[in-house]
This record gives structure tokens, sequence and C-alpha cells, in this order.
């Protein structure tokens, strides 16, 4: 059995306001196009549903064409528009938990947009994940959110 703790942290600038930016995460439709895309990058959402909320939970199952299926499923512990939410959530296959983590997600006014400071807290099992794929798969993520963000910014 291995047991592996990790903390990272994922600072992006985002060129819109952070009530915005909150609502990117907050709102189910918005976060769907970021989160849980029908396909990207060989990943396929095979199902999303989220109550948005402080106690709310929030699940996807997605599959990847080269590694296989997933689950998320996160319950949200705060929500303070528009500039923090705090999250813990597990990753797993239907065979194994991979991981627990707890999230934090800040956003600030920066300029004339947001800075977003996004910090997890892992425990990776058993080798099935590790720090590398998850900062590297949460880059993405924030990045997607960021064009998410713009696009309702400037709609």
């Amino acid at each position: 059995m291995n047991t592996d703790f990790q903390t990272f942290d994922v600072t992006r600038e985002i060129a819109a306001r952070p009530e915005t930016v909150y609502r990117t995460w907050a709102e189910p439709d918005l976060k769907r196009r970021w989160f849980a895309p029908e396909v990207s990058n060989g990943w396929h959402a095979e199902g999303y549903e989220a109550d948005l909320c402080e106690g709310g939970v929030e699940r996807s199952r997605f599959r990847h064409d080269e590694i296989g299926s997933f689950q998320f499923e996160a319950r949200y512990i705060q929500m303070r528009a528009p500039g923090r939410l705090v999250y813990s959530f597990t990753m797993a296959t239907a065979e194994a938990l991979l991981s627990a983590s707890l999230a934090t997600v800040c956003i600030h006014a920066h300029g004339a947009g947001s800075m977003v400071i996004y910090t997890e807290q892992a425990v990776f099992l058993d080798g099935g994940d590790r720090r590398e794929t998850r900062l590297a798969g949460t880059t993405d993520l924030i990045a997607k959110m960021a064009a998410i963000a713009g696009e309702v910014e400037n709609a």
C-alpha cells in the first residue's frame, strides 16, 4: 500500500472580473462547458450532475481513449462569492479509489481582471495517480475555465 501526500498550486491571470470567474465555477451550465465537455483531447464525458452550493455534490464520469474510465465526486464545503470556493473530492476507477483531495479556489481582483489561485492538497493512493499528472490536468482545466470566463465577460 502506497500513500503519497502532495500539495500544489496553479495560479493564473484571467481577463474577466472576479464575479464572472466565480460564475464559471458556481453555475452548473458554465462549469460543465469547461470541466465536463463532451469531447476534449481524447476525454469523453459520460455523465455530469452538479448541485453547486454549500453541502452540494458534483459528480462526473469520463473516459479517456487510452487510459480508461474515471469518476469524480466532490462535496462543496464553502462557497463565498466572488472570492472563494472550498471543496473535497475523490477520483476513482471502477476498481479503485485513486485519490482524495481538498481544493481551495481563491479569486482576487487583479487589474481589469482576476487572479485565480487554485490549491490542492491530495493523497494519491497505491500509485493509481500522481502529482505530475494531476497538476497537468488541473492546469489544462483552469486554462479552459479562463477561456469560458472571457467569453462570458465579453458576451
